[in-house]
């Protein structure tokens, strides 16, 4: 059991080295005698400190939670308050002070009080505030707090493993949809779309163009008018929703809850949600982790399900190539959490390897309150750890090299795979930071080849804004320069993407 000084406790000590040192120097025994008092003093008030808060925790000092959750579910962006009580089933009352909790990076977490007395033999509430900032798999680990006993000079820091999962999703945020080319988003009602030949609604009588089918060919109206003319119908549909959605690793840098990212899931699940909403089928794919994730296009409440989730958790940066951890930080940080939740397995856990730690975390995995895809991983063993890394909410920082290469590769596959078969979607969105001349060659060589009479395609559009400088009043200054620098660089992009063909979404970009 750690012990810890206070500030008095830390002014007497020096207090009393002085008192020791100049009393040796003047060689008066006095002085000397009365330094030594002093640091005798201090060591027996830690001795004391110690024994007291032991004897509290023996007799039964614990922190439990008021009708817990098994899994709190939350939307990005909602608050939640979670009550716990700290029960004192001594016969002295214990002070404690610095109460404070350890949760996952995307949770911002507030506590109350910082400080109290719990009286003999009862009990006191705190609250623990959580803001949900980050979609995906979070927790709230363990509490903690620092108990004073007798002379308040030395305090032992107490922890209490109550976790409590944390899974967060989407907070859907709507989006005035201007209409693509080729068809439009409604308020209401299928869409109507203009299609050569047979249909259910004649609109015009237009001149043959080279490519239109001679079976679609007006002979009558094309014999009195002396040219060939075809008919071309309204054909009521309901529309088949693509939206592609890029999740590069660079795209979560900045403030946890304002990255570009952050904002660029809620404006899809927004998007997805309105279409559902009419009937629709939407179909989702996500560019930028090792694996793409793909959901069909389907309808219905299942779907919207399914797609809120598949945003949450297929986003995050746990596969290897995307995270900062490396395998030794890894394993580290999973044996100290099943250390946390199950004291059994200390003597297990002393150093373990890879593959025995594995093990151990397969079988924790069953009793998971989230289930997470597995990530991926050069080795089975360290995918394990990654997937119970995931799980258990113990966070994955992103790595700072980008994987932009990687995502433009998926992101050519799926624009291009969308073109073709019968299955192909009637409306593309994608949220991807919009491409300078000559900085995505791939990609442009993809847009500038978009068929004319392929899906219609609307480029979101996904700012990285800069993070705030913190500093002097030049601060400022350099904020707004570096702001007004992504702004142009923001409209040649745009204007570059116009060029190639491709509409812009004109609402002020996402991110």
């Amino acid at each position: 059991m750690q012990v810890h000084p206070t500030a008095t406790s830390v002014g007497l000590a020096a207090a009393a080295a002085v008192m020791l040192s100049v009393g040796l120097l003047q060689q008066n025994p006095p002085i000397v005698g009365w330094g030594c008092a002093m640091m005798i003093g201090i060591g027996l008030a830690r001795a004391a400190t110690l024994v007291s808060v032991s004897r509290i925790r023996a007799a039964g000092l614990e922190l439990v939670w008021k009708e817990p959750p098994k899994v709190l579910r939350l939307t990005r962006g909602q608050r939640e308050r979670l009550t716990a009580e700290i029960r004192n089933r001594d016969s002295r009352a214990t002070l404690f002070v610095g109460l404070r909790c350890v949760a996952s990076d995307g949770l911002l977490i507030e506590t109350s009080p910082q400080q109290g007395q719990v009286p003999a033999g009862g009990r006191l509430t705190v609250h623990v505030e959580v803001l949900a900032a980050r979609v995906g798999c979070h927790a709230v680990q363990t509490l903690s707090f620092e108990v004073s006993a007798g002379t308040r000079l030395f305090e032992v820091p107490l922890t209490f493993a109550s976790p409590i999962a944390v899974e967060v999703l989407p907070s859907p945020n709507p989006q005035q949809l201007r209409p693509p080319r080729g068809a439009f988003v409604r308020d209401g009602g299928p869409t109507t779309t203009r299609r050569i030949g047979d249909g259910t609604e004649l609109r015009e009588l237009r001149q043959y163009l080279p490519g239109d089918s001679l079976k679609h060919v007006a002979w009558k109206s094309s014999a009195r008018r002396g040219q060939l003319m075809v008919r071309e119908y309204e054909q009521h549909r309901l529309d088949r929703i693509l939206l592609v959605l890029d999740a590069s690793v660079e795209l979560w840098a900045g403030t946890v809850g304002s990255a570009p990212l952050d904002r660029a899931i809620d404006a899809v699940a927004g998007v997805a949600l309105r279409h559902l909403s009419l009937g629709d089928e939407v179909g989702l794919a996500i560019v930028g982790p090792v694996r793409p994730a793909r959901v069909r296009p389907a309808t219905g409440a299942a779907q919207a399900k399914q797609l809120l989730e598949t945003l949450a958790h297929h986003s995050g940066c746990f596969d290897e190539p995307r995270s900062t951890f490396e395998l030794e930080e890894l394993v580290r940080r999973v044996a100290d959490h099943l250390r946390l939740v199950d004291s059994a397995l200390g003597h297990r856990l002393t150093s373990p390897g890879p593959d025995e730690l594995a093990v151990l975390a397969a079988a924790a995995l069953e009793r998971a309150p989230i289930s997470v895809p597995t990530p991926w991983a050069p080795t089975s063993a360290e995918a394990v750890l990654r997937r119970y890394a995931a799980a258990f909410g113990l966070g994955s920082p992103p790595r700072a090299e980008g994987d932009r290469v990687n995502t433009d590769r998926q992101l050519v596959e799926v624009l291009e795979g969308s073109c073709h078969g019968r299955g192909k979607p009637s409306l593309v969105y994608v949220w991807s930071p919009a491409p300078s001349p000559g900085a995505r060659p791939e990609l442009e060589r993809a847009l500038r080849a978009w068929p004319r009479r392929g899906p219609a395609l609307t480029w979101m559009g996904l700012t990285e804004r800069p993070e705030a400088i913190p500093g002097g009043p030049e601060a400022a200054a350099v904020e707004t320069a570096v702001s007004a620098r992504v702004a142009i660089r923001e409209a040649q992009a745009q204007r570059h993407l116009r060029e190639l063909g491709v509409p812009v979404h004109q609402r002020k970009s996402l991110g």
